[in-house]
């Protein structure tokens, strides 16, 4: 099985205390940016390393109302849980795009280089792909759910009454 380059990447620089630190500032910014929120074990396994909030902060209830949140133990991230089907990115996605195009506009027009302009086209390029990938991504969500509710309710059915030995 293949390891996650940025799980190994973060797993290499924590500290003692379990903390993210880089070289610099610059480095553990980057590394805190990079965090997805998961380690290996011993066994290879990925496993999540956020617990559940139960009172997250007003900002956060503001903006998402009732929902389940958790933090990351290594970058401090508060974490939504929550999958966005392809018409939600769409819409968040909206005044991002707005955005990109007025500054492309500016970058041409004030010759800031090809190097800015370069950037602003391929950041728009790999925005364009995320609707996608979120849809797949909610759909391969709604699948594992289904899957661990219907074993869930088959586990539910098992009884030591029925085919096995007892004592009386």
């Amino acid at each position: 099985m293949a390891r996650i380059k940025e799980i190994v990447l973060v797993d290499k620089s924590l500290n003692k205390h379990g903390e993210i630190k880089g070289k610099n500032k610059k480095e553990t910014k980057m590394l805190r940016k990079s965090c997805v929120h998961h380690k290996y074990n011993k066994k290879g396994n990925i496993r999540s390393v956020t617990f559940p909030v139960n009172n997250p902060d007003t900002e956060f209830m503001e903006r998402y109302g009732e929902s389940k949140f958790f933090v990351c133990r290594r970058c401090g991230k508060m974490i939504r849980l929550h999958t966005y089907n392809k018409k939600e990115v769409k819409e968040i996605l909206a005044p991002v795009y707005d955005c990109l195009e007025t500054e492309k506009f500016i970058a041409a027009a004030t010759n800031a280089g090809q190097g800015v302009v370069s950037y602003l086209v391929g950041t728009q390029i790999q925005l364009d792909k995320l609707p996608k990938v979120a849809g797949k991504l909610d759909k391969i969500a709604s699948k594992k759910s289904k899957l661990a509710s219907k074993k869930k309710s088959r586990d539910q059915y098992k009884s030591s009454q029925y085919g096995s030995w007892s004592r009386k």
